[in-house]
C-alpha cells in the first residue's frame, strides 16, 4: 500500500511555507521557496551556479583548475541541489563527474530549477543512488584526481564515516598520484586534526580542507585561464570581447587566492584533538 509506494517512489508535498516537500525511505527533503534545500531538517545547500553573487560558496566548486593542475576525473559525495555538481562540470578542464547520493529524491527535485536541471542529463556528469564510502570500496578500480565533500556537519549521526581516519585512507586509495581531497569539516577540531594528520600537504578555505600527498597552492593564473573557457547555462561567463574582462577576473583571482590559506594556524589550533576514527 502507502508504505510500499513510499519506498519504491519520492512524491511531492505542497505547503504555504515549502514550495516542494520530498519524503522517502531515505529521508525528507524540503525546499523554500528561494531555492534553498533542508536535508533532514537542516540546510543543504541553495540553488545557484552565479560565481559572483556569492550565495551557497559557490566560489569554492569553481575553485578546481585553481588547486590541481589538470582535474580530468572528478568525484563528488553528494548531488544536493546540484549546484556545485553544475559548477564542477562545467569546467572545461573536467571530463567526467561521478557523483553518489544516498537520496533519490533530490534527482525529482532538480527539474524544477533551470538553473540545475541539467546536471541531469550533462554528457561529463553519472549520478550514482549509493553511499558514497560503500560505492568507493565497491569500485576499488576508479581512481580521481579531485575528491570532493561538501556534507553535512559534523555533530550529525554517522557523518563520522565521511570523516574518519579509515575513510580517509580509503579516499587515498582511490587518487591519481597529484591527487586531492577537498571536503568539509565545519570547524571540528577532531576531523580537522586528522585530516592534517594523514595527509602531509593542506590548504583550507572557511570551513573545507584541501588535502594531499603533495605541494599545494591556489594558482591564480591557472584558475583564471580556466574561468575564461568556462561556461554558464550555455554562456561564456566572462565575455572575452568585454575590455572589462581581464580586470574583473584579476580582482576575482586575487580575492580566491586569499582564501585558500595554508593550515599553519589551524595545525597549532588543533594538534591536542584525538584522532577520528570509526570507533569514535
Amino acid at each position: 500500500g502507502l508504505y510500499e509506494r513510499m519506498v519504491q517512489k519520492s512524491f511531492y508535498v505542497p505547503t504555504f511555507r515549502f514550495l516542494h516537500v520530498v519524503e522517502n525511505k531515505s529521508g525528507v527533503i524540503t525546499v523554500y521557496r528561494d531555492g534553498t534545500f533542508l536535508g533532514g531538517g537542516r540546510y543543504d545547500g541553495s540553488v545557484n551556479t552565479d560565481l559572483e553573487t556569492g550565495r551557497n560558496g559557490i566560489f569554492k566548486a569553481y575553485a578546481l583548475s585553481g588547486l590541481h593542475p589538470r582535474p580530468r576525473e572528478v568525484f563528488v559525495v553528494g548531488l544536493s541541489t546540484g549546484s556545485w555538481v553544475s559548477a564542477i562540470a562545467e569546467n572545461p578542464d573536467i571530463e567526467r563527474v561521478t557523483v553518489v547520493e544516498i537520496n533519490p529524491g533530490y534527482l525529482d527535485l532538480l527539474p524544477k530549477f533551470p538553473e540545475v536541471a541539467g546536471v541531469l542529463n550533462h554528457p561529463k556528469i553519472r549520478i550514482e543512488i549509493d553511499d558514497a564510502r560503500r560505492w568507493l570500496v565497491r569500485n576499488h578500480d576508479r581512481k580521481f584526481d579531485v575528491i570532493v565533500s561538501n556534507t553535512t556537519p559534523h555533530w550529525r549521526s554517522h557523518v563520522t564515516g565521511l570523516l574518519s581516519a579509515e575513510f580517509l585512507e580509503l579516499v587515498r586509495s582511490r587518487l591519481n598520484p597529484g591527487g586531492i581531497f577537498y571536503y568539509g569539516t565545519t570547524g571540528s577540531p577532531r576531523a580537522i586534526h586528522t585530516g592534517l594528520t594523514l595527509f602531509l600537504h593542506s590548504l583550507h578555505v572557511e570551513t573545507l580542507l584541501i588535502v594531499g600527498d603533495r605541494p599545494l597552492e591556489f594558482n591564480a593564473e591557472r584558475w583564471k585561464d580556466s574561468m575564461r573557457r568556462t561556461r554558464r547555462m550555455g554562456k561564456l561567463m566572462f565575455d572575452p570581447a568585454d575590455p572589462a574582462t581581464a580586470a574583473r577576473l584579476g580582482r576575482l583571482a586575487l580575492g580566491m587566492r586569499a582564501v585558500f590559506v595554508p593550515c599553519d594556524e589551524m595545525r597549532r589550533n588543533t594538534a591536542d584533538a584525538a584522532l577520528l576514527t570509526d570507533d569514535s
